[in-house]
């Protein structure tokens, strides 16, 4: 559909045709355990504000640069969570292992780093391949490799889930979190305590196949 930030965008003709109240689209992804010929519900895209609607807690804010109408973002750290933790951020198992990839964070934002609405694929820089597979074995006691396998609901859900911690708007994230008597569902918290106001996303196991195939080749 074209959501960058260049003028020609749907956004911003939407924009200038003075449909939006502010220049601000939302894409909310859903997740169904089904599908059907007739469509899929997959998310909702929001024009000109935040449909408070569609989720159950509050948004939290990544730093966001633009440059030649991408959207870039600063990638501080990668972890791998041990499967049987739910598909959110924030796990069902406070208890269960969290492991970061041992790669810099310099390595990690190596050119730029983008989120890109219209690409279906997450690529890494090869560079995070030995550290990642190292990590993958270490949870799962496999080697990684790029073999197609028949995995069953429990095998599924039993794979790591990979979580991205983003650099954060800490001024208006830790106002989130003040504000909540609960930890706030997306914010790194705990998990590093230097950077608490950071955001976390959680990349669900359905993807991390895909993900972790592409991570070797590219």
């Amino acid at each position: 559909m074209g959501m960058d930030n260049a003028h020609e965008s749907f956004w911003h003709q939407m924009s200038a045709a003075g449909e939006m109240k502010e220049d601000i689209f939302t894409l909310c992804f859903g997740r169904q355990p089904t599908a059907d010929r007739q469509g899929t519900e997959a998310g909702a895209m929001t024009l000109g504000g935040v449909d408070t609607r569609l989720h159950t807690s509050p948004v939290v804010y990544a730093s966001v640069s633009v440059s030649n109408a991408f959207y870039g973002v600063h990638i501080r750290n990668v972890y791998l969570r041990a499967g049987g933790g739910g598909d959110s951020a924030q796990s069902t198992d406070p208890n269960i292992a969290v492991k970061r990839v041992d790669i810099s964070e310099a390595e990690l934002n190596r050119g730029t780093t983008i989120v890109d609405s219209g690409t279906t694929d997450t690529y890494f820089t090869r560079s995070i391949a030995t550290a990642f597979h190292a990590l993958w074995k270490d949870f799962t006691g496999k080697t990684y490799n790029n073999n197609p396998v028949n995995l069953s609901e429990k095998e599924l859900n039993s794979l790591p889930t990979i979580l991205f911690q983003l650099q954060g708007l800490g001024d208006i994230n830790e106002k989130l979190a003040k504000d909540n008597t609960q930890p706030v569902v997306g914010l790194v918290g705990a998990l590093d305590p230097e950077h608490p106001y950071d955001v976390l996303l959680a990349m669900v196991n359905y993807i991390l196949i895909l993900f972790s195939c592409l991570l070797q080749t590219t």
